[in-house]
């Protein structure tokens, strides 16, 4: 069947328009309930050129609304379209200063935060730093102490203890001196004083006995130049001396003097210049008793300087020579076992020394030890830290001089960077050529991995070597 060339004709949206109508028209006329050779009929029994008008202007009539709705839709829109521009211009005018201050806000409050991590991020990296060179600083210094502890430890065997007590008083200090009387601080005073030999006496020995019942601190044995005088010292570290500690000291010296230990006997008051009660007031220098002129007295004022002290003993131990010298009724005595017994007991605190020195040197190892557990985990949260840094990005913002206090770090940070993105894209270094060198293995590389170098990083690329990449 010939489709009409109205039909042929028209466009796509047309020719559905004219097969809704001819079904119109098909059930208006009655067809749709008529059978198909009673449709023939009717078909056959209409005027052809009448049936074609009379639906041709049906079809012009509705083409005709059609192209109206659909200008009236134009229209419609366009209205729509200009009333929505015309509203968005007035909501952009009702609101344009309120989205200006907005947009500010946003600008500044970025630009605080921005300035906001940029310090903290300073003042982390600053106080790390700072620290880490503190801790490095005390334990160089330690390192120092401990160098010249064991130096002079050496210096101290090879020269018969003579810097012992200095090791000693740095590591115990000079508080520990004071307040005790009897014991090895008072004698350390005599042994300070001996260990450099006495100018006017070198051969003068002398021999511990605090720990002796019955005796003072020492007892010191003067050369034939001096008649072989024993001298007893008692010496108090303390303020002002007690009834108690002249009793104490009485019973000693009558003791040593009833045993034939000793020729004289003196106290000396380290820290108090004015001996009083039984003794004899001030005596800064050596004073006899007016009880028995065998006792002497001799006291210290506290201002005075160890050094200087150490003088002034000196001097009032002479002036006891010379004294005892004058002495007429002195009689020479032969000197006996007394000197094996001081050279033995100085032996057995060479012993001590060493066995203290030792501990003194152990402990100072584990200190070390120590501090070197500290700097560990120093250097292991900085390098957490810088890590970070680099990760985010911000070690473009930190001051360069940080930077190249930890460019040792940053440069290990950065070939692990490469390494990881070498793995990540499967690329490895050019081969090597017969002369065994890879050429251009950086261009191709930077290339293969597509990296964009910092301006800190430019430097550490252009020095990598190929075993930087292993």
């Amino acid at each position: 069947m010939e489709y009409p060339r109205v039909f042929t004709k028209s466009s796509k949206v047309t020719q559905k328009y004219i097969i809704n109508i001819g079904s119109a028209m098909f059930v208006q006329l009655g067809l749709d309930k008529m059978s198909d050779e009673e449709v023939l009929m009717k078909f056959n029994s209409i005027n052809q050129n009448g049936f074609d008008e009379v639906y041709q202007e049906k079809i012009d009539k509705l083409e005709d609304n059609v192209k109206e709705l659909k200008k009236e839709k134009k229209l419609s829109d366009k209205d729509h379209q200009d009333e929505l521009k015309e509203k968005r211009a007035q909501l952009d005018e009702d609101h344009k200063e309120e989205i200006q201050d907005m947009k500010e806000q946003l600008r500044l409050h970025k630009q605080e935060k921005d300035e906001e991590i940029k310090q903290r991020v300073k003042d982390g990296v600053y106080v790390c730093e700072q620290n880490l060179n503190d801790k490095i600083e005390m334990i160089k210094k330690h390192h120092e102490i401990v160098n010249e502890q064991k130096d002079g430890t050496i210096q101290h065997l090879e020269n018969e203890n003579k810097t012992k007590d200095n090791i000693i008083n740095e590591v115990l200090g000079e508080q520990m001196l004071k307040g005790t009387e009897k014991g090895p601080h008072a004698e350390n005073v005599i042994k300070r004083i001996m260990e450099s030999c006495l100018p006017f006496d070198e051969p003068a020995a002398w021999l511990p006995t605090n720990r002796t019942a019955g005796s003072g601190d020492c007892i010191i044995t003067f050369s034939q130049k001096y008649k072989h005088l024993r001298l007893m010292i008692e010496v108090k570290m303390k303020g002002v001396i007690t009834q108690e500690d002249h009793r104490q000291f009485v019973q000693h010296y009558t003791d040593d003097f009833n045993n034939d230990k000793i020729d004289l006997a003196m106290m000396i008051s380290y820290d108090h210049g004015n001996i009083s009660g039984p003794g004899p007031g001030c005596c800064l220098v050596p004073k006899y008793s007016e009880i028995n002129s065998k006792v002497i007295y001799f006291g210290l004022e506290k201002k005075t300087i160890p050094q200087h002290k150490k003088e002034i003993i000196i001097k009032g131990l002479h002036k006891i020579c010379e004294e005892y010298n004058d002495n007429k009724n002195v009689v020479t005595s032969p000197v006996n076992n007394n000197y094996v017994d001081q050279v033995e007991e100085r032996f057995k605190d060479f012993k001590n020394s060493e066995i203290l020195i030792n501990k003194v040197i152990k402990n100072s190892k584990n200190q070390i030890k120590e501090f070197e557990g500290n700097k560990q985990i120093l250097e292991k949260n900085r390098n957490k830290l810088l890590k970070q840094l680099y990760d985010n990005e911000m070690i473009s913002k930190i001051h360069p001089e940080y930077i190249n206090q930890n460019e040792g770090q940053l440069k290990e940070i950065f070939f692990n960077k490469i390494k990881q993105k070498m793995k990540d894209k499967n690329v490895s270094l050019t081969p090597q050529n017969q002369k065994g060198k890879r050429l251009k293995w950086k261009e191709i590389l930077k290339k293969d991995l597509e990296i964009n170098l910092q301006p800190y990083e430019k430097k550490w690329w252009d020095k990598m070597k190929e075993n930087n990449l292993d």
